[in-house]
């Protein structure tokens, strides 16, 4: 397993089907709190507890992720892809925003959101098929869009991320 990856979503994908998990989880956590505004909404609830912590999640979570009951939509549509160290520094120097992660010492995690954003894609409506106007890493079914035609405004984000930051992204979810 590695981030956002398994087994199950290459070589043995379509062979198994997961019914059961079972995980091994501390009695006393550490939580990780460096994601986003995630630290700064867990001390406005106070102290950095668990309940807090979750309470922070599904908080901010409501707040860029459309309802599936409203809207329809998948999650995030693409892994937040990783880069080399190299990359990321020339990207700084032309962004100093961007929004990085620390992976290993030779590889950062970069937010394809906000590439997907930077690209002008944000709110982005093709007929039925769209991009969320609050998240630009989902996309949306604005009620009759086909697989097709979501799958061709990925495809045309994907290029669009390629050509101005030199940088591929992946689908996050199965396409089936």
């Amino acid at each position: 397993f590695s981030y956002r990856n398994s087994i199950f979503k290459n070589k043995a994908k379509g062979k198994y089907i997961i019914i059961k998990v079972a995980f091994h989880l501390s009695k006393k956590p550490v939580p990780i709190l460096n994601y986003g505004n995630l630290k700064q909404k867990v001390i406005e609830l106070g102290n950095p507890t668990i309940q807090n912590v979750r309470s922070a999640v599904i908080d901010i979570r409501k707040q860029k992720l459309p309802d599936p009951k409203e809207i329809g939509n998948g999650g995030s549509f693409f892994k937040n892809p990783v880069i080399t160290k190299k990359h990321c520094e020339n990207l700084k120097l032309k962004y100093p925003d961007i929004p990085i992660y620390p992976v290993t010492g030779k590889l950062i995690k970069v937010a394809a959101g906000w590439l997907i954003e930077k690209c002008g894609w944000k709110g982005y409506r093709d007929g039925d098929a769209g991009v969320h106007d609050k998240q630009s890493l989902v996309l949306v079914n604005h009620g009759n869009a086909t697989g097709k035609e979501i799958l061709n405004l990925a495809s045309k984000i994907q290029l669009s991320v390629k050509s101005n930051f030199n940088i591929d992204i992946e689908p996050e979810i199965n396409i089936i």
